[in-house]
């Protein structure tokens, strides 16, 4: 009688190891990349933060940019920097818009913006030469889709990413 206790104590101890497993695991953070209603990707991350790099050729300056952001475990976006060569339309210079502004080299870094983001939506343009980098994969949306296409990014936990 003992030894039928004692293996079912051990049987609930592994199952709630288990359950517990594939909670915590549904749960991880994911980053997911969709065009429409369609599913491009989703990617898992491969630390506690996953940064996150979208770089384009500004519409209006045609000149480069660079937004660093990180995909968190609370399932948003944290903006951290912005790097570009040409002040114009849209991007930051103010003391506001972040902690420190620095000139690096050719370019201009407004940095600890620390700006959130539950979602992030953008669209392919003509020249604007969109890439989303997640971890370090990198996607070249431009190359993928037509202009004016919307992508779509979030940060959401596994279950959910799959479960959409």
């Amino acid at each position: 009688m003992n030894d039928n206790i004692r293996a079912r104590k051990l049987l609930k101890a592994v199952c709630a190891a288990i359950i517990a497993a594939v909670l915590t695991i549904s749960m991880w953070p994911v980053v997911r990349i969709s065009v429409g209603k369609d599913v491009w990707i989703t990617q898992n991350f491969k630390k506690a933060e996953q940064p996150v790099r979208i770089n384009f050729i500004h519409s209006v300056q045609k000149t480069p940019v660079e937004e660093n952001l990180i995909a968190r475990p609370g399932y948003d976006f944290i903006l951290k920097s912005t790097k570009y060569q040409s002040f114009g339309v849209g991007l930051p210079f103010l003391e506001s818009d972040g902690a420190v502004f620095v000139k690096d080299g050719d370019y201009f870094v407004m940095d600890g913006m620390g700006r959130r983001f539950k979602k992030i939506d953008l669209r392919t343009g003509v020249g604007t030469k969109l890439v989303v980098t997640v971890g370090d994969t990198e996607h070249r949306m431009y190359e993928k889709f037509p202009p004016g296409t919307k992508i779509h990014l979030s940060c959401m936990p596994l279950i959910e990413a799959y479960l959409l």
